[in-house]
C-alpha cells in the first residue's frame, strides 16, 4: 500500500485507554507528512529530470548516429573523389603520352623529309657544280680554240 502525504495527515488512530498523546500523535504525523510531500516532489522533479535527461541522451545519440553516418558519407564521398581524380590523371596521362607521341612521330616525319630534301638539294648541287664545271672547262676550250686560230 502506498502512502500519501495526505493518507498520513488525515489517518485516524483508534483511541485506547492509556495510549500517546494525541496532539502529539497528530504533530508527529504532520511533520512526517510535509517530509514525505517534499520528498515526493523531489523525487517527482527528479523523475522529470530523468526523463529530459533520457530524452537528451536519445537526441544526442541520434545526433551522434547522424554525425557517423554524415562522416561516413564524407570518407566514401571522399574516396570516390579521390579514385575518380587518379582515373581522370591517368586518362589525361594517356593522352598527353598518346599526343606527345603523335608529335614525335610528325616531328621524325618532317625530318626525314627535310634529310630527303638536303640530300636531293646536295645531289643538285653536285650536278649543276658538274654541269659548271663541264661548261667552263667547253668555254676554256673554245677559249683555247680560238686563241690558236688567232
Amino acid at each position: 500500500m502506498k502512502l500519501s502525504p495526505l493518507d498520513i495527515k488525515k489517518h485516524e488512530f483508534s483511541r485506547a485507554f492509556r495510549g500517546y498523546d494525541l496532539d502529539e500523535v497528530r504533530a508527529f504525523l504532520e511533520m512526517v507528512s510535509e517530509e514525505l510531500m517534499t520528498l515526493q516532489k523531489s523525487a517527482d522533479e527528479m523523475r522529470l529530470r530523468a526523463a529530459q535527461m533520457e530524452t537528451k541522451l536519445a537526441d544526442y545519440k541520434d545526433l551522434e548516429e547522424k554525425w557517423k553516418a554524415t562522416m561516413m558519407s564524407a570518407q566514401a564521398s571522399a574516396e570516390r573523389e579521390l579514385d575518380q581524380s587518379r582515373r581522370e590523371a591517368d586518362i589525361i596521362r594517356k593522352e598527353a603520352e598518346i599526343k606527345a607521341e603523335e608529335i614525335l612521330d610528325e616531328t621524325r616525319n618532317r625530318l626525314a623529309k627535310q634529310r630527303e630534301e638536303i640530300a636531293m638539294l646536295k645531289a643538285e648541287k653536285t650536278a649543276f657544280i658538274r654541269r659548271l664545271k663541264h661548261l667552263i672547262n667547253s668555254q676554256i676550250e673554245l677559249l683555247d680554240v680560238l686563241e690558236k686560230e688567232d
